[in-house]
């Protein structure tokens, strides 16, 4: 009986008094979330998203009443990220590099540790002049769109194996006015290019077999396609490095990886090319930039 009291009382839709204003319910969605670390933030969003809001108003307007359909789409909502999933897919959007992004479930939701990769490749651009950078692996295409917005006299080329994914990076690319300066490909890693790059980013998946029975119950809502990449977790980094040698195209790669990578990638370009690893923002080796020697 103590337990089914707790359970009615908790509950925003029972009309309570307590658990019609924005507080109540805040709290309420934060306790069916923890012991997640980010059961706070995340209610925060949700509610937001349910009231077509913004995380600050829901912040500043606790007493605000909330309508029964608002409660109802909120708990339905916490009821979905309780079982793991992400709240980009809830929303259908996320936020990433200052960039807002349509996000479905055909792609990736865009890390933060994505932004080492984005702002080595903007670097490494600008440095040398490369002009022609290809983004392979494109997904969402937050990395080809914020490419083609801070390198005004860049040529992008975004290309990803999924149809459904090229047409999500194809909406985000016209709602940041860049689609006149990407082109999208559909095929197989660098298959589809017809002219040699400058620079090649590629956040291409790298989860091994072992990886995948490891990840988080959010990511495994996420597309295996692009997170399994084979039984050592290189698969297609090999691949795409073979593709470029049979024709013959020396090109600069900035790969992401997972730290546990880090050793392998090494190995498998040190032979004809400097090789340099970057470590994300908590200390992890993620980033491989291979310079050929001939390039």
């Amino acid at each position: 009986m103590r337990q089914s009291s707790s359970t009615t009382q908790s509950d925003p839709g029972n009309g309570e008094p307590l658990f019609e204003r924005v507080g109540g319910v805040l709290a309420w969605g934060r306790r069916k979330l923890e012991p997640s670390p980010t059961a706070a933030l995340d209610a925060q969003l949700l509610l937001a998203h349910a009231t077509d809001t913004t995380r600050v108003w829901v912040l500043i307007h606790p007493e605000a009443p909330l309508s029964r359909n608002q409660r109802t789409r909120y708990r339905d909502l916490i009821g979905r990220r309780a079982e793991g999933v992400p709240v980009a897919y809830l929303r259908g959007w996320t936020e990433w590099h200052s960039l807002r992004l349509d996000i479905t479930r055909d792609v990736l939701v865009p890390r933060p540790e994505t932004e080492l990769l984005l702002e080595r490749a903007m670097d490494l651009a600008r440095r040398h002049q490369w002009r022609r950078v290809a983004d392979i692996g494109t997904g969402s295409g937050a990395v080809a769109v914020a490419l083609a917005r801070s390198l005004s006299d860049a040529a992008i080329q975004a290309i990803d194996i999924s149809a459904a994914a090229l047409g999500v990076a194809r909406r985000n690319a016209a709602s940041h006015q860049v689609a006149d300066r990407v082109q999208f490909f559909l095929g197989n890693l660098a298959e589809p290019l017809t002219e040699r790059p400058d620079l090649i980013v590629a956040n291409l998946p790298y989860l091994s077999d072992e990886m995948m029975d490891e990840v988080s119950a959010d990511v495994q809502h996420e597309p295996v396609i692009a997170l399994r990449a084979g039984p050592s977790g290189l698969e297609l980094i090999e691949q795409l490095d073979c593709q470029l040698r049979v024709r013959g195209w020396r090109v600069p790669l900035l790969l992401e990886i997972d730290p546990r990578l880090s050793r392998s990638a090494r190995t498998l370009f040190a032979d004809d090319a400097d090789v340099s690893v970057f470590r994300d923002y908590a200390g992890h080796d993620r980033i491989v930039f291979v310079h050929p020697h001939t390039a």
